[in-house]
């Protein structure tokens, strides 16, 4: 059976990254959280996706431009506002849940990101539950010069050519692609090579039955009930 991350918190039924909607994940018998990092202009780690925060926060500002208390200052639809780092760490540092950690450098570098991403589950003993993912992997690299025993994941979104040799090459321990470039073929020769996949976004049960007949090791879902909506078909 796959393992099932529930993305950006249970972000389909709750406001993605909210603490809402990683509250809702806590009595769930799930694997792990997947979320992303950015940096405020005055360097606290934030979690939150977008780097332009109009469609989050009707805000016509990046991330990277505003200090930790005017993005406080927005609100959410639901009420609430965008979370550090630190309160995201409060909700689980109780909880065996794993928290995949997307440094969203892909845009912006967000220099020393990774240190303070590391530094923050270090405190909190939390180390033996964090992923590192990121579409940057020089951001992973440096991860990586930090502790090597922080496992690191690939993200991308297109198809690599012999992605087990890539991964390999860069001591990346999981893949984790966009599911609809994925086969079963690639899969093992990942697994022959000891990497595992956990790829995105599953968010229907078609998808997910796919998914788990093809042998893949991780769902990155919406719906961590997997309570799909229906395709209509």
């Amino acid at each position: 059976m796959s393992k099932i991350y529930a993305h950006r918190g249970y972000s389909g039924k709750f406001f993605e990254n909210s603490s809402e909607a990683f509250k809702k994940c806590l009595d769930l018998d799930i694997f792990g959280i997947e979320t992303d990092v950015q940096l405020t202009k005055d360097g606290v780690p934030v979690i939150i996706h977008d780097e332009y925060l109009k469609r989050l926060l009707n805000k016509e500002a990046f991330v990277k431009d505003l200090t930790l208390d005017e993005l406080k200052s927005l609100k959410y639809e639901n009420g609430e506002s965008p979370i550090t780092l630190d309160e995201y760490i409060e909700i689980f540092k109780d909880s065996k849940l794993v928290s995949n950690i997307e440094l969203k450098t892909g845009v912006f570098l967000y220099q020393g990101i990774e240190k303070k991403v590391y530094d923050a589950f270090k405190k909190n003993d939390m180390l033996d539950r964090l992923l590192v993912s990121s579409f940057n992997h020089y951001s992973l690299l440096k991860m990586k010069e930090i502790n090597p025993e922080v496992p690191l994941g690939a993200l991308t979104g297109s198809t690599l050519i012999s992605p087990e040799k890539y991964l390999k090459q860069y001591g990346f321990q999981f893949y984790h692609p966009v599911f609809s470039s994925v086969n079963k073929k690639m899969l093992e020769d990942l697994h022959k090579n000891n990497i595992q996949v956990n790829a995105w976004t599953i968010n229907y049960k078609e998808v997910y039955d796919t998914s788990i007949q093809i042998g893949l090791d991780g769902v990155i879902t919406n719906y961590p009930e997997l309570d799909f909506p229906n395709l209509g078909y």
